[in-house]
Parts: C-alpha cells; structure tokens; sequence
C-alpha cells in the first residue's frame, strides 16, 4: 500500500510489478495475505477494507463499519475471517464469507497498531498507543488477558509457530518475549537506539527481524530447548 491509495502486487524476485489494485480513496496503512495466497485485504484512511483477488486484481467485497483510519488488518488461519483495527480503537471481527462484521471487541483506549493471530486461529494479539498489549480469545470473542511493560506506544507484535510465546516492540526500543499462557513477560532487551515499528519471525521460529526508526534491521538469532520453552538471543 502507499500514499496513492494504489495496492501493488510485486515479483520478489525480479522487482518487477505484476499488478495494480485501484479503489481505495486515500493512504493505505494496513494490508495482509490470506493463508492460501489467493486473496489480500487491505485498509487505511478512507476507513474501508477491501477484499481482492491477487489473480484477478478484483475487488471482491467492500466492508463497511469503521468511521476512523485502519491500521492493521488481519486473516484468521482458515481464511474466512479477518480483524481490523485503528483509530477507533475496537478489534472488528468480520466474516469474510458473509462480508458481515460479527462483533466489535473493546479494550483499548488508544489506537491499535498492529494484529497477530495465532497459528490455531484461537487467539489473537493486539498492541496500541495505550501502551497494552491484549490477548484475545477469538472462540469467545472476549478479552483473556491484558499484558502490561512497555513505556510508550506499542507498534508490532508477533506470535510464535506454536502459539505459546510472542514478540512485541514499540516506542521504548525494547523487544519482550511473553508466555502467552501465563501473561509472564519472560525477557526484555534494549535492542534499539529508537522506536521499533516492525517485527517479523521466521516460520521456524529461529529468525526474528525488527526493524526501527533509527534506520536499522536487525535479525535476531533465537534458540529454543526441547518443549520450545525459553528464548535465548545472541
């Protein structure tokens, strides 16, 4: 997505653009791939998401039911549905089959930055500027726990390929492991001179990216023990 309220689709390996997707009316902050790599969703400041077909380059549904910017959008593993959430500070649930939202989760008191569901398609993370981190319980639609650390807004958020642990960063430059289970923050690293805006983890678990506003990626290797219980960075 970008200023042009353009969606692209780009060939990784030749640089080469493959497609447009026209439709959004302003910035597109948030967009996301479905498990099977058939479709995208994508949202931002006209306060829609768009549903399209990366074959095609259709727009298949328009949802409708935010009345602020979006900034993160989300699948669930399966597919059929997705989470979105922003300025208006509630986590929306939608059917994508239907093109209906289910519900509105409250919980935040600030803008959430970023989505991260769990492999299982059980639970789901939220991080905002209200400093929280939220664990939700996607089958019951309500909130399991609220994760408490950082100073300063929360921008990124990521879950382990089990489920049990995350990742999350934000404007303290810190990173912090999290049982999930427990709500235990397990370990807290000063890894940057600046805020953390993004992270990304390997689908083995072993390599964490982030990446930050003092210019910076860095890639973390992580080593587990045998239950895939405690993290150790080098």
């Amino acid at each position: 997505g970008a200023n042009d309220g353009c969606l692209r689709l780009w060939d990784v390996g030749s640089g080469a653009e493959i497609r447009q997707f026209l439709g959004h009316a302003s910035i597109i902050w948030g967009v996301a791939v479905s498990p099977d790599g058939r479709q995208a969703l994508s949202g931002g400041m006209d306060y829609d998401l768009r549903l399209w077909d990366l074959e095609s380059g259709e727009c298949i549904k328009i949802l409708k039911g935010h009345k602020k910017f979006i900034y993160s959008v989300a699948f669930t593993p399966d597919g059929r549905s997705a989470l979105s959430g922003g300025d208006d500070e509630d986590l929306y649930l939608w059917d994508l089959t239907k093109g209906v939202l289910e519900r509105k989760l409250a919980g935040h008191g600030a803008r959430i930055n970023c989505i991260a569901v769990a492999p299982d398609g059980r639970y789901a993370l939220t991080v905002g500027d209200d400093e929280l981190v939220l664990y939700w319980d996607l089958r019951k639609k309500s909130l399991d726990r609220e994760l408490t650390g950082h100073r300063g807004e929360v921008r990124a958020a990521v879950i382990t390929p089990d489920g049990r642990f995350a990742f999350t960063a934000g404007k303290d430059a810190t990173l912090r492991l999290w049982e999930l289970g427990s709500g235990d923050c397990l370990r807290t690293i000063s890894a940057h001179q600046n805020m953390i805006t993004a992270l990304a983890l390997s689908s083995q678990g072993d390599i964490l990216l982030s990446g930050s506003v003092d210019t910076n990626l860095k890639a973390w290797e992580l080593t587990w023990d045998y239950n895939f219980g405690w993290g150790l960075f080098r």
